[in-house]
């Protein structure tokens, strides 16, 4: 018959493990995160991009892309100054952030444009989607001491299909974004 008689207990400092652990996290994040706004970088939101079109190819879900541009950033930016240009920059980014669903996913494509990616949307709901994030961004402030600075956006919506790749998603979205522009700004072209 056996017995125990003792027992051994170990411990080990896995601190520096830890401690390793969250730098790359942290460095993952970082890599994955856009600086100035704290939404994805270009290479996220492409990333999020391509795998909703993989999505899309294999299983069918409808969805969207949305180009939006802040209207005469550059404006702004010499009128203000970048820091004023910056705080502007976050504002968009935080009432886009705010106004879309869990599955949806917003990132900055690059100087004053966002794209964002709607999923399991149809083409009836795209429009509605555009326009309430224009109204939204509109009549968002940036409050300085000596006045209220506020921006419009023009958009390109798209439907994605199962056969674009990201760059005919992105030019097609660009090219509505265009005509928006072309049309007065302050709107959103669907095609």
């Amino acid at each position: 018959v056996n017995h125990i008689i003792g027992a051994v207990e170990s411990f080990s400092d896995n601190s520096l493990l830890m401690t390793i652990q969250q730098q790359l996290e942290e460095v993952a994040l970082e890599a994955n995160q856009d600086v100035l706004t704290g939404i994805a970088n270009r290479r996220a939101i492409e990333n999020f991009l391509s795998g909703t079109l993989t999505e899309i190819a294999l299983h069918g879900p409808s969805s969207a892309i949305l180009m939006l541009d802040i209207d005469y950033f550059k404006h702004v930016n010499d009128t203000y100054g970048h820091l004023v240009g910056d705080q502007v920059l976050r504002m968009v980014a935080n009432t886009i952030t705010k106004n879309l669903r869990a599955g949806d996913s917003v990132g900055r494509w690059g100087g004053e444009e966002f794209l964002v990616v709607l999923r399991y949307i149809d083409h009836a709901h795209i429009q509605y989607v555009a326009e309430k994030l224009r109204t939204l961004i509109a009549a968002s402030v940036v409050a300085l001491e000596s006045e209220i600075i506020s921006v419009t956006v023009s958009i390109g919506a798209t439907l994605l299909q199962p056969q674009d790749t990201i760059e005919q998603a992105i030019e097609r979205s660009d090219r509505l974004l265009y005509a928006s522009k072309q049309n007065g700004r302050n709107r959103v072209s669907v095609g």
